[in-house]
């Protein structure tokens, strides 16, 4: 294994199937909560040989986190990931290993003289040192910049919150109630909006935190002790998730329409718990197939509302108030600095609302795209006329993704698409298939960036919805 890759994750995380439960529930959460991209074995390609995926792993990760438990000592994939790594290292000249110890355990030489980091106590302070380790802009990304679009919110939220607190006097408060029902509308479809991103959040971590776990731990169940711990932390997993969902639809004050799915959900943890009591495989089928079946349609029509209710947000109207506001207010209402608050504010609300219409527009393209691949990516073992017959729509969709883009993300997803378009033209069933998987993933690496993105700028804008609700309240 020699040359060095461009890094594609931040961090490959290695770690026994018996340790799953730690990692799922304190490790992954912490990197998800700082933007670090990830991969491990739960997330490798199915059919491929796991010796090829740990290797591309390793390959395109800037780092290796080897989480250290006597499980993982005595895995012997878990022995040879550690060597692997350390190889790749010799190759390139780059030592990529961070040692993790959540449990005492007896370490090879090998490991002892690499510096690790240990988490017994699960200290802020090692934690800290692990994210930096893992991503070593992280630590400047967040004490020293701040995202535009976080850096607009908190502008428009300090121009909302000096309105608020200049709503004290009579003749400022009786020029701004005059736009209650804007305020009150946006205040509103803010929060609609953080609710169906919620919920789309917590569907996407319903796939990778606990549906693809389990299907995985189902080729072995029954007959393995090991499967069955992790099934049991699956278990927990689930409960949570959904009572996670439930909050949000409580919260929402979503309709029956919109959440009789959650009925699916709440069987499927009412079937893996019998599964794992009475070990009956036909439970554990029927839990994999209710989860896949929510997977399957609801994320698509989570979307479309959350689409729905990004475009109706009436932020055109709030920057018509504001600017009514900033104009008509005389320099005896405002000081200087209170002025120049509002019109930051304005100037921000009116960014944020581009961006919110071009992220909106491309997470729907994006998502339209991850349902055609999954259709065709469910026939492609038979044969591939599915994908010769999409591919020349698929093919010009694609382009139209990365057209003029000299990021990297788009100069290597047409890189596959040319690969893939090459491989169709020379009828090459073989090489059609392993394209298309390469193809596969890497648009969904990019569409689960969108989809990030987009799930941060809903979250920028509760930042505005707080001290709206203030607003609001000084005029009741």
């Amino acid at each position: 294994m020699s040359g060095q890759a461009k890094s594609v994750y931040d961090v490959f995380i290695s770690y026994s199937p018996a340790d799953q439960g730690w990692v799922t529930n304190e490790l992954l959460p912490k990197l998800e909560h700082v933007g670090i991209r990830y991969t491990e074995q739960l997330l490798f390609e199915l059919g491929r040989p796991k010796l090829d995926e740990i290797e591309r792993a390793i390959k395109e990760s800037h780092r290796t986190l080897l989480v250290l438990t006597p499980n993982y000592l005595e895995d012997t994939w878990g022995q040879f990931d550690s060597i692997l790594v350390g190889s790749y290292g010799l190759d390139t000249g780059s030592w990529k290993t961070i040692p993790v110890i959540t449990k005492t355990c007896d370490l090879p030489a090998r490991l002892r003289a690499l510096v690790a980091v240990d988490l017994h106590q699960s200290s802020e302070q090692s934690w800290q040192r692990l994210i930096n380790a893992i991503s070593p802009t992280q630590l400047e990304k967040s004490n020293k910049q701040i995202s535009q679009n976080e850096y607009n919110s908190r502008t428009v939220h300090n121009g909302l919150e000096a309105l608020s607190e200049m709503m004290i006097a009579p003749d400022i408060r009786a020029t701004v109630v005059a736009f209650r029902t804007d305020f009150q509308a946006v205040c509103e479809q803010i929060e609609i909006l953080g609710n169906y991103k919620d919920l789309h959040d917590l569907l996407h971590t319903l796939k990778f935190q606990s549906y693809s776990g389990i299907v995985q731990e189902a080729k072995r169940f029954p007959n393995d002790d090991t499967a069955l711990d992790i099934l049991l932390d699956h278990q927990l997993t689930l409960q949570q998730i959904v009572a996670d969902v439930r909050e949000v639809t409580v919260r929402g004050n979503l309709t029956q329409n919109e959440t009789v799915w959650i009925k699916d959900l709440e069987e499927a943890v009412t079937q893996l718990h019998g599964a794992i009591e009475s070990l009956e495989i036909r439970q554990l089928k029927r839990t994999v197939w209710l989860i896949n079946r929510v997977l399957a349609i609801q994320p698509s029509r989570i979307n479309t509302s959350l689409n729905t209710a990004a475009r109706v947000l009436r932020l055109p109207a709030l920057v018509s108030a504001m600017n009514y506001l900033h104009s008509n207010l005389t320099d005896s209402q405002l000081s200087p600095n209170r002025t120049q608050q509002l019109k930051n504010s304005i100037d921000a609300l009116i960014d944020l609302n581009n961006n919110l219409t071009d992220m909106v527009k491309s997470h729907n393209d994006w998502q339209e795209m991850d349902l055609e691949l999954r259709r065709i990516e469910a026939n492609l073992e038979k044969d591939i006329f599915e994908l010769e017959m999409s591919w020349t729509d698929l093919k010009a969709m694609t382009e139209s993704f990365y057209q003029d883009i000299i990021e990297e993300w788009a100069l290597l997803l047409k890189k596959d698409t040319e690969s893939l378009d090459n491989a169709i033209t020379e009828q090459n069933p073989a090489k059609v298939k392993r394209c298309f998987r390469s193809f596969r993933r890497r648009a969904g690496e990019r569409f689960y960036r969108v989809d990030t993105e987009l799930k941060r700028l809903c979250g920028n804008l509760r930042i505005v919805g707080e001290p709206l609700a203030s607003v609001l309240r000084m005029m009741e």
